[in-house]
């Protein structure tokens, strides 16, 4: 019986695991489907403007201008400029809703933040439908505002991205949390497929061109809310995923017991059975035991009495020693209080307060590292239009087939993206040096990966800032790996240096004060039209030098490393 037992329950052990690995795969696989078509697709901004200029938008705005040799040439500058205010005003929305959405996250949970943004994003859509056609009506302020009646384009879709992104971007780490070693490989895959959901304005343009209309594509997302519910209530937790991930941990709704779970119930109580005959047969031993324990105790007093009289002297000369040994033990303890106030990284420790994660160093350099390389891609992306029209002359065909190249490489993303998560996971596993935590060994991993995306940065602000047209193929291939490596490093980060109750105030806050700083990419949009003549080099080097600004990052976090190495060390020699 007990074999049987034993084997039943070890089936059942088997079954239940093999159920929690089905669901933490789909999980992940759901979460990549939804980051792959709905989260990013903002970044998609260059091939829907296309689309955007082919129905006519604020195609008042353009005018005809005596160009050389007099001719009639079109000017369409104050339209590219109507665009680029649009896509200033959905990118800052987009990253600055973050804050409250990341403090929402942090008090109610992922499944109360998820059904909010579903919530918004139908919201959203309806006011998009209910909205006139007139393209004349297109105003940015609808951006801002969801459901504001302006066209039947009004921005929904970038409201749309904005919330979902944010209860997508903070599930990111806490999904991440139940595959343990390969956490950040699982981040940063997410956010691959969060860069790559930027192609499905690609798709909207080759269907516009087919005939399918606009309002028509943004109706399909609207009404894809659905898959966004049914996987917030049986896929994901209530509140967060914890980690370390606790055993038998699990989450989402089931409509009833599982097969597995019913077995190890009834196992348990065949057991409890059979434990409680084995203790009856014990009680009637005792008593038996008891009589024979009687006779003994007799004798033991007598001995008793023998053994007191020495132990009260042996005790005597025992408190005279132990006076000098507390004494010892006094002056050791008073020197490891000493080196424990050096060490600024013990797992004792309670855990920094919000106030002390923003005014540390950290955040200040993660936040200039986000916010100067963030400005740097939205400025390309706001800009590809009228750049691609400056370097092709105005040729329709060329700017479209550029147009569309951008939108593919896009799609590369959740290719790249892991290959960062590879870097930071890298030291899983292996052997850690003495007295190292884990923290300090994941926040040395960040090192080479934060150092390798201002350098990919950089690489690709010099190829966009050469007026060469052939040479953007390249660049397109450039933004696109180092804006997958940016995002994923950015989270990655956060979960590292702050504490996990701080996750999604701390990302919220940081996105929020990185898209006040992207507002700048207007002003230099601005300057390119009015006073460089369309021409955007010296912006371009401008904001190349800028982005050498991020490399301080990764070698103060690299400093930081090395000084707790050197701490570590002096504590052991101690």
């Amino acid at each position: 019986m007990e074999r049987d037992n034993s084997r039943e329950r070890e089936e059942t052990a088997v079954q239940l695991c093999i159920a929690t690995r089905v669901r933490h795969g789909l999980t992940l696989a759901t979460g990549l489907l939804e980051c792959l078509c709905f989260c990013g697709v903002t970044f998609g901004w260059a091939s829907l403007v296309f689309v955007l200029k082919v129905e006519g938008f604020f195609g008042s705005l353009c005018v005809n201008v005596t160009g050389e040799n007099a001719t009639q040439v079109e000017d369409c500058s104050e339209q590219d400029d109507q665009f680029s205010l649009i896509f200033t005003i959905a990118s800052f929305v987009n990253s600055f809703s973050s804050l409250p959405s990341g403090f929402f996250y942090d008090y109610f949970g992922t499944m109360a933040a998820r059904l909010l943004a579903i919530t918004q994003i139908t919201l959203c859509c309806c006011g998009s439908l209910s909205s006139t056609s007139s393209p004349s009506l297109f105003c940015p302020t609808s951006f801002v505002r969801p459901g504001l009646p302006c066209s039947p384009h009004d921005g929904s879709g970038w409201r749309h991205v904005s919330h979902h992104q944010h209860a997508g971007a903070e599930e990111q780490t806490h999904v991440g949390n139940l595959f343990g070693s390969r956490r950040s490989t699982i981040i940063t895959l997410y956010n691959g497929a969060f860069g790559s959901s930027s192609a499905i304005f690609l798709f909207f343009k080759l269907i516009y061109e087919s005939g399918i209309s606009l309002r028509a594509s943004f109706l399909f997302l609207s009404a894809c809310s659905i898959i966004h519910l049914l996987r917030t209530l049986f896929l994901m937790p209530r509140k967060v995923i914890p980690y370390p991930l606790p055993d038998n941990y699990t989450y989402g709704i089931s409509c009833k017991r599982t097969v597995a779970t019913e077995k190890i119930d009834e196992n348990n109580n065949t057991q409890e059975k059979d434990e409680e005959k084995d203790e009856e047969k014990d009680e009637d031993k005792d008593e038996n035991e008891d009589k024979d324990e009687n006779e003994e105790k007799d004798e033991e007093k007598d001995e008793e009495k023998d053994e007191e009289k020495d132990e009260e002297k042996n005790e005597k000369d025992e408190e005279k020693d132990e006076e000098k040994d507390e004494e010892k033990d006094e002056k050791k303890d008073e020197e490891k209080d000493e080196e424990t106030s050096i060490s600024t990284d013990i797992p004792v420790k309670p855990e920094k307060t919000l106030r002390e994660c923003i005014l540390s160093w950290f955040f200040l350099w993660h936040l200039l590292w986000l916010s100067v390389m963030m400005l740097r891609h939205f400025f390309f992306i706001g800009t590809l239009n009228p750049m691609l029209q400056h370097l092709t002359g105005g040729d329709p065909t060329q700017v479209s087939e550029y147009t569309n190249a951008f939108a593919i490489t896009q799609l590369c993303a959740v290719l790249c993206a892991p290959w960062n998560g590879l870097i930071l996971d890298r030291h899983k596993g292996k052997p850690r040096a003495e007295g190292e935590s884990e923290r300090d060994a994941d926040l040395q991993a960040t090192v080479l990966s934060l150092f390798l995306t201002a350098l990919q940065c950089l690489l690709f602000s010099i190829c966009a800032t050469i007026p060469v047209l052939e040479l953007q193929y390249f660049t397109f291939v450039v933004q696109v790996i180092n804006r997958s490596f940016l995002f994923g490093g950015f989270v990655a980060f956060v979960s590292v240096a702050f504490p996990s109750c701080h996750f999604g105030k701390v990302y919220g806050i940081i996105m929020s004060l990185a898209a006040l700083f992207s507002l700048l990419q207007y002003l230099c949009f601005t300057l390119v039209q009015d006073v460089l003549d369309g021409d955007p080099l010296y912006v371009n080097i401008a904001l190349t030098l800028l982005v050498l600004v991020a490399f301080i990052h990764p070698a103060y976090v690299y400093l930081h490393c090395r000084r707790r190495a050197k701490e570590r060390e002096s504590a052991s020699l101690l």
